[in-house]
C-alpha cells in the first residue's frame, strides 16, 4: 500500500478571532478510512476499520490491527502530524456482541475475523449480557486531523437494532438509584471518537448519524437510574483531558447520548497554578436531535463557539419513559471531576448560536454552577416556550443581544462583585417560531429568581408576553440592601392579554422605563422595595410610563420587609435628587394597600392620569405630585403627607380630578371604600397644596 506523506504546513486559525485552536504545523502522515478496510455505501458494518484507525494513529496497532511491539511506531509525531481522510459516502458502525453469564475472554481478532489482531478483550462474569465497542479512540498524541472529503460530507451511521441501558447477565433490565450504580450492568454502543490526553485535534466536515429513532425500532432502551433515566450511550465525540481542539462544519445528530462532551482537566488554580488553557473552538456545526445533550461541557478553560446549533435534544424519542436522559438540554455546563479533584468551566463565548426546542432546557448550569465562570452568549437565540429556556447559577454569565424565548430562571447569587448575571439588549418573550409553535408555560414567568440572585442586571432589554396566563416577572430579592436589588435600565414591559400576576420584590429602575398592557384584563405588579431612579441632568429627565390596565401594587406581605416606593433616587445611599417624570396612565392604577412609604424626590414629578390609592403609610413629597383632570385619587386617614426638606414639595390637583375609587378599579380595589374628600387631606404648610389646571 502506497505511503502518503504531505509536506504541507497547516495552521487552523480563524480570520476573525485571535484564539489558540488546533495547530497542525507538521507534515501530514495521511491515511484514508479505506486503508483500514472500510467501504462506503456497502451496507456492511465498518466498526473494525474505525477501531483500527484510532489504534493505528495512536501507535498502538499496525494497519491490520496487530499490536505493535514495544518501541515500534507507525510514524513519529515528532516529525509528522496524523491525518485520517473519510471520503463521501455512508459508513455503518456500532457493533455489539453477546456476553455469556460466565463472562468472556477473547481478542479483537476473534470478534472481527482477523486472528493476527491479538489485542485482548475481557468481560467479567455477572455483567451485562451484551457489550459494544468504542470506535475511533486516539490517545497521547499531538496534532491529528480527521476530515471528511468529497462533494458531500461523509455520513457515519450507527446500525439499527442496537441496545442501550443497564441489564444483568440474563438480559433483564436493572433499575437503581444513582448511589447504588454498578457499571458492570451497562450496555454501551460506543462513541464515534474519543480523544484522551491529546493536543491539537481537528474534526471537520463529517456527519455523525446516531440513528436514534426509537419509534422505528432502531434503538432499544431499558434499565438505568430511577431518577435521571439512562445516562450512557454513544456520543459523537468525547474529548478527555485534551487541549487545542477545533470542530469545524460537523453535523452530529440523533446520538444515543450527547453530540459532544468536552472534559479537559482544568482544576482549582490556587492548588494547580500555571495550567494551560483548554482552547476548544467550534464553528459552523450542528449538534441537534441528540438524546441527552447537544453539548456537555464538564471541564476546561477557554471555549469559543460560533454559528452553531444545539437544538431539539430529546425530541426524536420524546425524552420520556425509559429513554429519558436528564437534563435533555441544548448545552449543559456542569463541571465534574478528574476522579480526585473538582474541575472548572471558565471563559467561554458563544456567538450566533441557536438553542431551540430542547426537551429539557436550551441552556442549563446548575449542579456545580459555582465552578463555572465568565461565560458569554452573543447574538444567540434560546427557545423553549413550554418550560424554562435558560437555567443559570454560575459566576459572571453575560447575555448580549440574545432572544430568550421561554423563560430565564435563577441567576448568580452575587456574593462577589462582578459575578452577577447580566443581560444587554436582550428580548425576553414567550415568542413562537415557525418550526416550534409549542405550548407556552402557563403560570411561569419570563424571568424568575426567588431569593437567589443579587444584582441581576437588565440593560436595554424588552419583556413581552404573547399568550394568556404568561407572567413577565417573578423576582424576589434575597436581602434588603438596595445595592443588591435587581437592576433594570432602559427596559420595556409589554403584555398582550393582561391578567397575569407579576412579582418584583427588590428592584431598581434606571433610565427610561415603559410598562404597557394591551389586553383587556388587569396586569398586576406586586412591588416591594421599588426604586425608580432619576437622571443627573435636569435637561434630560428619565421617564417611567405606565399605560393600559396595569395595577402597580406596593406591598409588604410575604416580602423582605422592603416597604419603600422611591421615585427619583439619584445614587445608592443618597438623597432623592434625580430628575424623573413618573406617569400613571389613564387606565392604570398605583395602589399601596398597607403601610407604604412613597417618596417623590425633590426633582421628580409624579403624575396620576388614572387611579392612585393609598390605604396607609407616608408620602414624602419633596417634588411634585400632580393629579390630572379625569384621574381618581383615594387617600385614607392613616395616610400622612410629609416633606423631608423645608422648601417642601408641591401637591397640585386639577379641578376636574376626583377623589375616591373610580368605577374602573372598584373590582380590583374592592372593600377599599371611598377615601377622604379633598378637604380631609392633611398637608403640611410647607407643601404647596393647591388647585392647578394642567
Amino acid at each position: 500500500m502506497q505511503q502518503r506523506i504531505l509536506f504541507t504546513v497547516f495552521f487552523l486559525l480563524a480570520t476573525v478571532l485571535v484564539f489558540a485552536q488546533a495547530e497542525i504545523t507538521k507534515p501530514a502522515f495521511e491515511k484514508t478510512i479505506q486503508d483500514f478496510g472500510a467501504v462506503a455505501n456497502d451496507e456492511v458494518d465498518d466498526s473494525w476499520a474505525f477501531i483500527k484507525a484510532g489504534k493505528y494513529f495512536s501507535n498502538l496497532w499496525d494497519i491490520n490491527g496487530v499490536p505493535l511491539k514495544k518501541g515500534q511506531v507507525n510514524f513519529s509525531y515528532s516529525k509528522y502530524s496524523g491525518k485520517l481522510l473519510i471520503p463521501s459516502g455512508k459508513y455503518l458502525v456500532g457493533k455489539q456482541i453477546d456476553i455469556p453469564s460466565t463472562g468472556l475472554t477473547t481478542t479483537y481478532g476473534k470478534v472481527f475475523g482477523n486472528p493476527a489482531a491479538t489485542a485482548p478483550l475481557r468481560f467479567d462474569a455477572g455483567g451485562a449480557f451484551k457489550a459494544g465497542f468504542e470506535l475511533m479512540r486516539i490517545e497521547n498524541i499531538n496534532q491529528f486531523q480527521v476530515i471528511g472529503t468529497g462533494a458531500k460530507a461523509p455520513v457515519i451511521q450507527y446500525n439499527k437494532g442496537l441496545l442501550i441501558g443497564h441489564f444483568n447477565s440474563k438480559g433483564k433490565p436493572v433499575w437503581y438509584p444513582e448511589s447504588l450504580y454498578e457499571g458492570k450492568h451497562a450496555v454501551h454502543i460506543g462513541n464515534f471518537m474519543d480523544a484522551v490526553n491529546c493536543q491539537n485535534v481537528l474534526m471537520q466536515n463529517i456527519i455523525i448519524e446516531g440513528n436514534n429513532f426509537d419509534s422505528k425500532g432502531n434503538t432499544t432502551y431499558n434499565g438505568g437510574w430511577q431518577g435521571d433515566g439512562i445516562q450512557i450511550g454513544a456520543s459523537g465525540a468525547y474529548f478527555l483531558n485534551t487541549k487545542n481542539v477545533s470542530i469545524i462544519k460537523m453535523n452530529v445528530q440523533h446520538m444515543t447520548l450527547d453530540g459532544l462532551i468536552f472534559q479537559d482537566y482544568y482544576r482549582d488554580t490556587t492548588k494547580f497554578p500555571g495550567q494551560a488553557n483548554s482552547n476548544l473552538y467550534i464553528a459552523d456545526s450542528k449538534f441537534d436531535y441528540n438524546r441527552r445533550q447537544g453539548f456537555s461541557w464538564v471541564g476546561g478553560r477557554k471555549i469559543r463557539v460560533v454559528n452553531s446549533s444545539f437544538s431539539n435534544t430529546g425530541t426524536t424519542i420524546g425524552n420520556t419513559g425509559v429513554a429519558r436522559g436528564n437534563p435533555g438540554a441544548g448545552v449543559d455546563i456542569e463541571p465534574e471531576s478528574d476522579g480526585s479533584n473538582p474541575l472548572f468551566c471558565i471563559d467561554a463565548v458563544f456567538t450566533n448560536c441557536s438553542f431551540i426546542n430542547n426537551a429539557g432546557l436550551a441552556l442549563v448550569n446548575d449542579v456545580t454552577a459555582g465552578r463555572s465562570k465568565l461565560v458569554t452568549f452573543e447574538n444567540s437565540i434560546f427557545h423553549d416556550v413550554d418550560g424554562y429556556s435558560v437555567w443559570v447559577k454560575g459566576r459572571a454569565f453575560t447575555f448580549k443581544n440574545c432572544k430568550i424565548w421561554g423563560g430565564f430562571v435563577y441567576g448568580n447569587e452575587g456574593l462577589v462583585a462582578g459575578e452577577e448575571t447580566k443581560f444587554y439588549d436582550c428580548d425576553f418573550a414567550d415568542e413562537e417560531i415557525p418550526s416550534r409553535p409549542g405550548v407556552h408555560n402557563k403560570g411561569f414567568a419570563l424571568v424568575e429568581s426567588w431569593s437567589v440572585a443579587r444584582r441581576l442586571s437588565f440593560i436595554n432589554c424588552s419583556f413581552r408576553t404573547l399568550h394568556k396566563g404568561q407572567r413577565l416577572l417573578a423576582i424576589f430579592s434575597p436581602d434588603k440592601d438596595e445595592s443588591n436589588f435587581s437592576q433594570f435600565t432602559n427596559c420595556s414591559f409589554n403584555s398582550a392579554f393582561g391578567g397575569a400576576a407579576n412579582v418584583l420584590f427588590g428592584a431598581t429602575f434606571n433610565g427610561n422605563t415603559q410598562i404597557v398592557n394591551r389586553g383587556s384584563q388587569v396586569e398586576t405588579y406586586s412591588l416591594n422595595g421599588f426604586i425608580a431612579k432619576g437622571s443627573d441632568a435636569a435637561a434630560k429627565p428619565f421617564t417611567f410610563d405606565v399605560d393600559g390596565k396595569v395595577l402597580l401594587a406596593p406591598a409588604n406581605s410575604n416580602g423582605p420587609g422592603l416597604t419603600q416606593f422611591v421615585i427619583g433616587r439619584s445614587q445608592y445611599g443618597t438623597a432623592n435628587k434625580g430628575y424623573l417624570n413618573f406617569t400613571i396612565g389613564k387606565e392604570s392604577c398605583l395602589y399601596g394597600y398597607w403601610n407604604q412609604n412613597l417618596d417623590v424626590g425633590e426633582n421628580s414629578v409624579f403624575t396620576n392620569n388614572g387611579q392612585f390609592a393609598l390605604l396607609s403609610g407616608n408620602i414624602n413629597l419633596d417634588g411634585k405630585l400632580k393629579l390630572k383632570g379625569g384621574s381618581n385619587t383615594a387617600f385614607f386617614n392613616a395616610v400622612k403627607i410629609n416633606s423631608k426638606y423645608e422648601q417642601g414639595g408641591e401637591f397640585l390637583y386639577d379641578p376636574a380630578s376626583r377623589f375616591g375609587v373610580s368605577d374602573r378599579w372598584k373590582k380590583q380595589l374592592e372593600g377599599l371604600g371611598t377615601g377622604l374628600p379633598i378637604s380631609g387631606i392633611k398637608v403640611p404648610q410647607k407643601i404647596k397644596f393647591k388647585k392647578a389646571s394642567q
